[in-house]
């Protein structure tokens, strides 16, 4: 009787603190914070070509692990448009990760939403890479290719905001 209380206590700090969340590759996303990003070249599914993160250096970079039958996902991708418009200097990347996301699913997914930045397929190489399988995951890169800072669930935009003026400190 005495472990249901002090579980429920664990299971409160647990969802009081993001930092409590581990990624489901044996590693912790937060540990992946001041390492370099992995290099990435993933097929667009938003047009022909490649998305590859070596291009994006020198650049502040907003990175999307989402799906698009995620509800969270489709609350905040209104705001992270806007700040895809309103930060062009700031590289915004995609990365479909729901197991039903197809490419057809994704383009219609982008153009529900008018996303202008890059979209590409996830794999399971890249969720392991990134320590992540849970949509939305967001990470902000700085200009270096650092992990800056990974908000786990939906992201709202003050808190990429924040990331991106801390990013760019750096």
């Amino acid at each position: 009787m005495r472990r249901l209380p002090l579980a429920a206590a664990a299971l409160v700090l647990a969802l009081a603190s993001p930092h409590a969340i581990r990624g489901d590759q044996g590693g912790d996303v937060f540990d992946l914070v001041g390492r370099t990003a992995p290099l990435f070249q993933l097929r667009l599914v938003t047009e022909d070509g490649v998305v590859a993160l070596r291009e994006a250096h020198g650049h502040v970079v907003v990175l999307l692990f989402l799906s698009s039958r995620c509800d969270p996902c489709r609350q905040e991708m209104p705001e992270i448009v806007a700040l895809a418009k309103k930060h062009p200097e700031v590289a915004f990347i995609g990365v479909a990760i729901g197991s039903e996301d197809v490419p057809e699913e994704m383009r219609k997914f982008s153009r529900e939403f008018a996303v202008e930045f890059p979209m590409a397929m996830g794999n399971e190489w890249m969720q392991k890479l990134f320590h992540t399988r849970s949509a939305p995951s967001t990470f902000i890169l700085d200009g270096k290719g650092v992990i800056a800072n990974v908000i786990i669930g939906r992201a709202t935009a003050e808190a990429i905001e924040d990331s991106i003026k801390s990013a760019e400190e750096k």
